[in-house]
């Protein structure tokens, strides 16, 4: 692969974790699963922003709103309000799965006592 190829791909893959990104944090972050994928996928889009070279993507405009929107979905992802909002659904699906074995096994107690 040529330089001029190799600098091309990454910009691809910079753009394509960029609508990534945005689809990911306007759908929301409710499960943790999704919270680890984004800030792998972040890890991945700075070491491709460092090594980007920014004639290749339209300016060094291009490069800095990047670099911005690496910012921004950083300090999203780290906000209070979406880690409560994971853990909380993480919570109500434990709930909900410890009332059903309750349930289940005091049923299965009375049926002993009537035999």
């Amino acid at each position: 692969m040529t330089p001029s190829e190799a600098a091309l791909d990454r910009v691809h893959t910079l753009y394509i974790l960029q609508t990534k990104f945005i689809t990911s944090l306007d759908d929301g972050l409710h499960s943790g699963n999704k919270r680890e994928e984004l800030m792998q996928d972040i890890r991945t889009f700075q070491k491709l922003l460092n090594q980007a070279d920014w004639r290749y993507m339209g300016g060094e405009d291009v490069l800095d709103s990047l670099r911005a929107l690496h910012g921004e979905v950083k300090a999203k992802l780290r906000s209070p309000s979406t880690k409560k909002a994971a853990k909380k659904k993480a919570i109500v699906v434990k709930a909900k799965k410890v009332t059903k074995k309750v349930v289940k096994k005091s049923k299965k107690g009375r049926k002993s006592k009537r035999k």
